[in-house]
C-alpha cells in the first residue's frame, strides 16, 4: 500500500511538475511576445523622435527664413519709400519745368514782363530779369534774322 501510495504521490508530483511546466512554457512565450511588442514600440518610438527632431530642425530653418524675409522687406520697404520720395521729387521737378517753359514762352513773346513773372510763376526776381534779357534777345535775334531772309 504505501508503494501504491509513493506511485499515487509521485504521478501527482509528475502531473504537477507537467502542469508548471506548461505554465512557464506559456509565460515564456508571452514575456518573448511581451519583448516583441516591446522592440516594435521603441523602435516606432525612435522613429517619431527623429520626426520630431526633423520637425524642430524645420521649425528652426523656418524660423530663420522668416527674420531673413522680415529684414528683406524692410530693406525693400526702404527702397520703396526712397523711390517714392524720388519719384516726388522728380514730379516736383516737372512742374517746375513746365512753369518754367510757360515762363519762357511768355517771356519770348514779350508778353510779361519781370513782375509778372514773379507774380504769376513765381519766378525769383533776378531769374525772371535774366529769363526776359535771354529770351528777348533771342526774339530780336529771330526778327533780325528774318528780315535777312526777306530783304534778300
Amino acid at each position: 500500500m504505501a508503494a501504491i501510495i509513493t506511485a499515487a504521490a509521485i504521478m501527482l508530483l509528475a502531473a504537477g511538475l507537467l502542469l508548471h511546466v506548461r505554465r512557464t512554457r506559456r509565460m515564456e512565450l508571452r514575456l518573448a511576445q511581451l519583448e516583441a511588442e516591446r522592440d516594435a514600440l521603441q523602435a516606432r518610438l525612435d522613429t517619431l523622435a527623429g520626426t520630431l527632431e526633423q520637425s524642430s530642425l524645420d521649425a528652426a530653418a523656418l524660423r530663420i527664413s522668416t527674420l531673413g524675409l522680415g529684414s528683406q522687406l524692410e530693406r525693400l520697404e526702404r527702397a520703396q519709400n526712397l523711390l517714392e520720395a524720388h519719384l516726388g521729387h522728380l514730379e516736383r521737378g516737372a512742374a517746375q519745368e513746365s512753369n518754367y517753359a510757360q515762363a519762357i514762352r511768355q517771356a519770348a513773346r514779350g508778353h510779361l514782363g519781370v513782375e509778372e513773372l514773379v507774380q504769376d510763376f513765381g519766378l525769383p526776381r533776378g531769374e525772371a530779369e535774366l529769363l526776359l534779357r535771354m529770351h528777348r534777345h533771342e526774339t530780336e535775334e529771330d526778327a533780325l534774322a528774318q528780315r535777312r531772309r526777306g530783304g534778300r
